[in-house]
């Protein structure tokens, strides 16, 4: 084996710093790159001198800009982006600095997103005694070790001091001595992803984090230091939910229920995905490096579906038993993205839920307002005041002109321009109140998370008072609205998960 070894090493060859192909290895397949002609990662050691255009941007040649800067343990980083046409231009910049520090090229993959090699190297022994074979290889192609990670202590992180980070991880992947070897790749430093999750399309979700304006978003990368909606119920009465999509399966539960058939059996009616969509906004898996996140990525996703159409026979009972399945079940959480014709029938059931749902504390039930841009929220949103009534607001603030206001609006919540998932593995955006409504489902979600003894009520009012007053309408003191300042644009405001979290009294724990 050590003769074999000597031999692999003898065989390096120097290693270009922008190979032809591009690529890195997952689960034994290469994974296509794509360089970035236009971005660079500048690297300069820590304990050696600083990239100059890292601490004095002003220092670059005119067209070329520093993007990000990031410190770290072993290196100090720079990303610098050519933003003219002049490619010579930026090639001769990079040939006359990289014999002073280590310039990585910048990567697209297969969906166009932006990777950011970081200088490190991730390495699996095949057993713990190669760890003398790992440090001899590694000095052989100019890398350091960093550490052993303390809880898989076959991976070692390495970093290197030279050459192209995925080039080297995959020369030394090729070497077949080591069990896996990767790169450390990045999704473009300018998305948040530390504060937000580790999803591929997060940085396109506005609701989220919204890079256009920080203060018209709802908080959710905050409020998840204290809540993810772990443990509740969350029931999505839609149009059905795609229970085999890779961002929702895991947190959809086995409680389920088809109004129509009445049975418990997944459904999905219509072509439009819209239940699919919903439930994602919800719950969306976080942190699983694909597509997006939900407001409550923990939560449980219940799916209770319907075809929703006024054409088929008994819809309206089968509506009503929708609201009384859950309450049976006992489902924490009911989003409706809908409306309907006024009904008796499905007032009674929707009472039962918000009276006797949750073993008596009452089901938080929350709709849509309506997209037609009256001055009226729509029914049963506008029922009574024990629903929440939600309207749209777009990325700047302002109340979306498909979202309908008036007396019955309770809060606003993004419903324009929204990203989340659809079926058959796919994301996609879509525009209406049915897409503000489930921010707020999630965000009671969170709360109840937090304090699972709160009524109906109780999880109401802290969000009715724990909202952000966007618009250009004033607020004022209203008769019959006691949580706060209100009018009849934006309810008493855009909702606010952080906030909500804080307010949030904590369960009581008797020891």
């Amino acid at each position: 084996m050590k003769i074999i070894i000597n031999i692999l090493i003898g065989l390096i060859i120097s290693i270009p710093m922008f190979a032809q192909t591009e690529y890195y290895y997952f689960k034994g397949q290469r994974i296509p790159l794509t360089v970035n002609p236009k971005k660079v990662n500048v690297i300069s050691m820590a304990t050696g001198p600083q990239f100059a255009p890292a601490a004095n941007p002003n220092a670059l040649p005119t067209g070329l800009e520093v993007e990000a800067v990031i410190s770290g343990n072993h290196f100090n980083m720079c990303i610098i982006e050519n933003k003219t046409s002049n490619s010579l231009h930026f090639k001769n910049y990079i040939n006359s600095i990289k014999n002073n520090y280590i310039v990585q090229p910048c990567y697209y993959n297969a969906r166009g997103k932006e990777l950011i090699p970081s200088g490190y190297v991730y390495v699996k022994l095949k057993q713990t005694s190669d760890s003398t074979l790992l440090y001899n290889i590694a000095q052989t192609y100019g890398l350091k070790i960093s550490h052993r990670n303390h809880f898989m202590p076959l991976w070692h992180v390495l970093y290197i001091s030279k050459n192209s980070v995925v080039t080297i991880a995959n020369t030394l992947n090729e070497l077949g001595v080591f069990d896996i070897v990767e790169p450390d790749l990045h999704y473009s430093f300018l998305i948040p992803f530390n504060s937000i999750s580790w999803d591929e399309d997060v940085s396109l979700q506005w609701g989220l984090y919204n890079a256009t304006d920080d203060t018209i978003d709802i908080n959710a990368s905050s409020a998840w230091n204290y809540a993810t909606g772990k443990g509740v119920y969350v029931g999505v009465f839609d149009t059905g939910i795609d229970h085999n999509h890779p961002d929702l399966a895991d947190n959809l539960t086995s409680l389920v229920y088809d109004t129509y058939t009445n049975d418990d059996v997944y459904a999905m009616y219509g072509l439009t995905g819209h239940g699919t969509h919903v439930a994602g906004i919800i719950s969306a898996i976080r942190n699983n490096g694909i597509f997006s996140s939900g407001v409550a990525p923990d939560a449980n996703l219940v799916s209770i579906s319907s075809k929703l159409s006024l054409y088929l026979e008994l819809t309206t009972e089968k509506l009503a038993n929708g609201f009384n399945w859950a309450v049976q079940k006992g489902i924490d959480v009911i989003n409706c993205s809908w409306h309907w014709r006024e009904s008796e029938l499905l007032c009674d059931a929707i009472d039962n839920a918000i009276q006797s749902g949750r073993n008596g504390k009452g089901c938080i039930v929350i709709f849509a307002a309506g997209n037609d841009s009256i001055s009226q929220v729509s029914f049963p949103a506008n029922y009574k005041s024990e629903i929440l009534a939600v309207g749209s607001v777009n990325k700047y603030g302002t109340r979306s002109d498909f979202s309908n206001y008036g007396s019955g609006l309770d809060v606003v919540a993004p419903g324009d321009t929204i990203l989340s998932t659809l079926p058959n593995s796919d994301v996609g955006f879509k525009s209406g109140t049915s897409m503000a409504a489930p921010h707020v489902s999630g965000i009671a979600a969170l709360i109840l998370e937090l304090n699972p003894d709160l009524t109906g009520q109780q999880v109401r009012d802290i969000i009715e008072q724990s909202t952000i007053k966007v618009g250009d309408i004033e607020y004022t003191n209203t008769l019959n609205r006691p949580n706060g300042t209100w009018n009849e644009y934006y309810g008493y405001g855009l909702v606010d998960a952080l906030k909500a979290v804080q307010n949030t009294p904590r369960k009581q724990i008797d020891y």
